[in-house]
């Protein structure tokens, strides 16, 4: 009996350790399909895909770079209500400074005032950029708004507040007085009212080097991409993993007191 319960310990020891090196690793994100939303020649709103497997829909909050329908990449995953785990500490975020990923910054190319200075306290910090985009992404990821206008607008609010692209729908300026359809009523928002927006359930996905298998069209690199999981548990998975293994490791216990 002792020996049988010391393989039993020694198997639940190994199953924690190989488990909790799986659950270190970050998910593969796989490009399958687009919404069909498009304005300017770049598809807009929700991007459908798998997270290791899991069908689960995204939004791109990423002008720089290109992904098509069969790009698979590896991801490094953060959130903005993750402690640790958060912007200000996400050395690989694609708009932190690091190798090969592009600096960020609040787009001025399509608007004749600068975006810095719309944020609480007039300048904003890449946290403050980083909650704003969330909040954007969580209005179509939740499908709060499912139809163009203003689908396409709140996606251009993305890519300026974050990127560079071309000019959106509408009225670019982020200014006061606009409307849904406008892209500067989405930037002026997100960035004067929602800068602190934290959403457990948004989770930012950021490349992890390039493409592992490219699709039929553009380049290597790969690109950032948010989802939400409204049922996602906070508690961290490893914790809850190391629970479930000492909860057997009573029960074993637990046996061999009852039958010793």
């Amino acid at each position: 009996m002792k020996k049988k319960l010391f393989v039993v310990a020694i198997s639940l020891i190994a199953m924690l350790g190989f488990s909790m090196a799986a659950l270190g690793q970050d998910p593969q994100i796989e490009l399958t399909g687009v919404s069909g939303t498009n304005y300017g020649g770049y598809y807009t709103g929700i991007y459908y895909g798998t997270l290791s497997g899991v069908p689960t829909n995204f939004i791109c909050d990423d002008a720089t770079h290109d992904v098509s329908i069969g790009d698979i990449w590896n991801t490094n995953t953060w959130g903005l209500a993750t402690g640790a785990n958060d912007v200000a500490n996400a050395p690989n975020g694609q708009f932190t400074t690091s190798t090969n990923q592009p600096t960020y910054h609040l787009a001025t190319a399509t608007t004749s005032a600068s975006y810095d200075t719309l944020c609480p306290g007039g300048s904003c910090s890449l946290q403050d950029a980083y909650d704003a985009v969330a909040y954007l992404a969580y209005l179509l990821l939740s499908k709060t708004y499912t139809t163009d206008p203003p689908v396409s607008a709140i996606q251009y609010a993305i890519w300026s507040i974050m990127d560079n692209p071309p000019a959106g729908p509408g009225n670019n300026n982020a200014v006061a007085g606009l409307t849904t359809s406008d892209t500067g009523y989405w930037i002026y928002t997100a960035l004067t009212t929602e800068s602190g927006y934290q959403n457990p359930a948004i989770m930012f996905y950021s490349p992890d080097g390039n493409l592992i298998t490219q699709g039929p069209d553009y380049d290597m690199t790969a690109q950032e991409f948010i989802s939400y999981n409204p049922s996602a548990v906070p508690e961290p998975r490893s914790l809850a993993l190391m629970g479930t293994v000492l909860a057997l490791s009573a029960l074993v216990l637990g046996r061999k007191r009852l039958f010793a």
